[in-house]
């Protein structure tokens, strides 16, 4: 396998990765009645931050996916697990 093909497919994957972190984040910030800049606080980052990880474009380091994970009451596997589910709120 050629080098570049390697990349592409790790770069794939990481993309993968950032999407499904992402629609984790929102869901569950979303479901906590949350806004960016209160889980921003929360985490210790900028609002900035948060936006880049819930648009896909940020897939953080393992420090900032842990502490994001406790403070939306989920484990690091949860957040950076296979499965996305995305449970709606009861709330209408």
């Amino acid at each position: 396998m050629r080098a570049d093909t390697f990349d592409n497919r790790n770069a794939r994957a990481l993309a993968t990765l950032a999407r499904k972190i992402a629609v984790r984040v929102k869901c569950a910030r979303m479901r906590q009645g949350l806004s960016m800049l209160a889980l921003a606080r929360r985490v210790g980052v900028f609002c900035s931050t948060i936006q880049r990880i819930e648009q896909g474009n940020l897939c953080s380091n393992i420090s900032l996916l842990s502490r994001l994970a406790r403070e939306l009451g989920m484990t690091l596997d949860e957040l950076c697990g296979a499965r996305v589910r995305c449970k709606k709120s009861s709330k209408t």
